[in-house]
């Protein structure tokens, strides 16, 4: 309950302070509109010359990039900027605020600095689901939807972590801001299909770099064509890196040493 307490006062800062620049906030959200709209392009292109790929229909991939959508809402709304933020602390000896505070600094880390207007992105990507479902003259059953949520939990752990890792590596090399750019960069092959990869590729994007995890296994589930081998991989790479990523972090932690003493 205290952790949620403090995620709600962040939520309602990160409010205020984008409400004291209204006109920023609406420019934000019509150009994120409009990377939505550009993101669309290539799948009508692509669907205008054959009826699948890779084994996914038209409505299907709508699915997938609603899916993809509603987790890049997740991750540059709230968890890039907050990480990004944390970076710059660490760099100029602000993260020592954090350290004094009687709460998780990894939780405090991660929800340091929202951007609200990133939830235009998100209601972006539940409206493409429900095209994608109307194009498929159906809709999600409720085991499909359940455990859609699972596997949204395990896609949001991996997300994280991979995230935190990057930022744990900070306390050591202290300029990685160019490797969150590149890591939110290759987020953006999962808004592709995993059947799309094949051979090494599926693999890297499966285990190393598990793109699948975080956008094609929870559509799967939601479109009710995933395979108990998905669901336990997915289950399993969210619990191993959330693991890794923990156990890092308190390591970095333990050898920080201010910037400002």
């Amino acid at each position: 309950m205290r952790h949620l307490q403090i995620l709600r006062a962040m939520a309602i800062l990160a409010f205020k302070r984008a409400g004291q620049y209204r006109s920023d906030f609406f420019l934000e959200g019509a150009s994120t509109l409009l990377v939505v709209a550009v993101q669309l392009i290539p799948v009508a292109v692509l669907y205008g010359e054959r009826e699948q790929v890779a084994g996914w229909r038209y409505g299907e991939m709508l699915v997938l990039l609603g899916w993809f959508l509603m987790m890049r809402c997740v991750l540059d709304g709230v968890i890039a900027p907050s990480l990004a933020q944390t970076i710059g602390g660490i760099r100029t000896g602000h993260f020592d605020y954090v350290l004094m505070k009687p709460v998780d600094a990894m939780f405090l880390c991660s929800l340091g600095h929202m951007r609200p207007w990133q939830a235009v992105r998100g209601a972006a990507g539940i409206a493409l689901m429900g095209m994608g479902f109307a194009a498929l003259r159906t809709s999600p059953s409720l085991a499909a939807v359940a455990l859609a949520t699972v596997l949204s939990g395990a896609a949001l752990l991996t997300l994280y972590s991979i995230f935190i890792l990057c930022v744990a590596g900070s306390f050591l090399v202290v300029r990685v801001q160019n490797l969150m750019n590149v890591l939110s960069a290759l987020m953006d092959f999962s808004r592709w299909p995993v059947q799309v990869f094949e051979g090494l590729w599926r693999l890297v994007f499966t285990f190393v770099l598990p793109l699948a995890v975080i956008t094609s296994f929870p559509a799967m589930a939601l479109l009710d064509r995933i395979s108990p081998r998905h669901t336990l991989t997915s289950l399993a790479v969210a619990g191993v890196f959330f693991a890794l990523a923990r156990h890092v972090w308190l390591r970095a932690l333990r050898g920080y040493r201010s910037a400002s003493s």
